[in-house]
């Protein structure tokens, strides 16, 4: 196993562990996170050196769930009136040689009042 590739998965295992300690939280982070620095590590370390060219869009397709989002994208504006968001997915197909279909999804939670 080269270093790379260890150092790769040590991340990975990294990132795991604290998107799942922080569960709703890392949807909706507060600030820039360590877990920033985590993704910007692996985005140097990627053995694939053009992800979105059509040579490699296999590598992309399939079911993927959002388990951190970034500080700034639009997954992590807040919502008004008590809805919360307890998931985000998207699934990636190919749409025809040199194009990708996304269908996004999220599971929403509504708070209801009694009057």
């Amino acid at each position: 196993m080269s270093l790379n590739t260890e150092t790769r998965q040590i991340l990975k295992q990294d990132l795991l562990d604290r998107t799942t300690t922080l569960g709703q939280q890392a949807l909706l982070p507060t600030e820039k996170s360590e877990l920033d620095a985590i993704v910007q590590q692996l985005e140097t370390l990627n053995p694939t050196p053009l992800p979105l060219a059509p040579e490699n869009r296999s590598l992309l397709l399939g079911d993927w769930k959002l388990l951190y989002a970034s500080n700034g994208t639009v997954v992590t504006r807040r919502l008004m009136g008590g809805i919360t968001i307890n998931a985000i997915w998207q699934t990636l197909s190919a749409a025809g040689e040199a194009t990708l279909s996304a269908t996004n999804g999220a599971e929403l939670e509504l708070l209801l009042w009694r009057c």
